[in-house]
């Protein structure tokens, strides 16, 4: 295998940038998952573009690789073929982000939504148990003056048709 001095400049010069794009796009993938990226939507097309002048890079290298000899065509062709299957990890990297931004955007705005729900179904049931404490004060009352009546009048029963009829005879 050649050594990468063997290389044309401009070969290593397109592998510089190459591996400058790599840096960027871990840095955005990075950014999506930390959350630092306001939305995943905003940081798709920066990622994208980033995709995008990667491949332009390994197109540019493999232009650079017609008309090496034959050695020196195997050894920059060896190394395009790792720069693009370290590519294609990128990119299913950034898809994986971007689907776990998306789901912790949907999860957050559901649980928000789910919040307001539940407190407003406890208003409402707090009001209802109230009404319920009410009636359950009233028709004791009510109970409780029932009974009271009840014992009264036997007790007037009682006392007129037994203890005020023996008086009079």
């Amino acid at each position: 295998m050649a050594a990468t001095a063997d290389f044309p400049a401009e070969f290593l010069s397109l592998e510089a940038d190459f591996v400058d794009s790599k840096i960027a796009i871990n840095n955005s993938i990075g950014d999506i998952l930390r959350g630092r990226a306001t939305t995943a939507s905003n940081a798709t097309p920066i990622v994208q573009a980033q995709v995008v002048e990667a491949q332009r890079y390994i197109k540019l290298m493999t232009v650079e690789v017609r008309g090496r000899p034959l050695q020196l065509k195997k050894a920059m062709q060896t190394k395009i073929n790792l720069y693009r299957e370290e590519l294609q990890g990128l990119i299913r990297d950034v898809e994986r982000a971007q689907l776990m931004a998306q789901k912790d955007k949907v999860a957050s705005s559901s649980t928000g939504n789910h919040v307001r729900e539940t407190g407003a179904m406890t208003i409402e049931a707090r009001r209802v148990l109230q009404r319920m404490m009410r009636r359950i004060i009233t028709n004791t009352i009510v109970l409780y003056t029932t009974i009271f009546a009840l014992i009264a009048a036997i007790c007037y029963v009682l006392y007129a048709d037994f203890i005020r009829a023996t008086r009079l005879f």
